[in-house]
């Protein structure tokens, strides 16, 4: 019984131009329409979860001897390249946060 591995999301594209992000943002410059960058970083960690149970799952049954070695492993790597982007990711924007905050105005 092969389980099927579902592939890797990709990511949204971000390309707006200044009149189109002007016109998205409120008084405050606080985004207004689409999804914004905590609702995505939110998918992307549930994402993450979920993609963590279902090897959990598929663990277990080549554990039990029912699971299928092969579809085990390639969802195993998956998850690695999933949380080591995620990891990056986070380093990345926590590194962007630092730099902005030390910055002089």
């Amino acid at each position: 019984m092969a389980i099927a591995i579902p592939p890797i999301p990709s990511l949204p594209t971000i390309a707006q131009t200044p009149e189109s992000a002007a016109a998205s943002t409120g008084a405050n410059g606080a985004s207004v329409s689409g999804t914004d960058f905590l609702s995505q970083l939110g998918q992307a960690i549930d994402g993450l979860q979920r993609s963590q149970a279902a090897s959990n799952v598929q663990a277990n049954a080549v554990a039990d001897g029912t699971g299928n070695i092969t579809d085990f492993m390639v969802g195993a790597e998956q998850v690695n390249l999933q949380t080591q982007l995620t990891d990056t990711l986070a380093q990345k924007a926590t590194a962007a946060f630092n730099l902005i905050m030390s910055m002089q105005i």
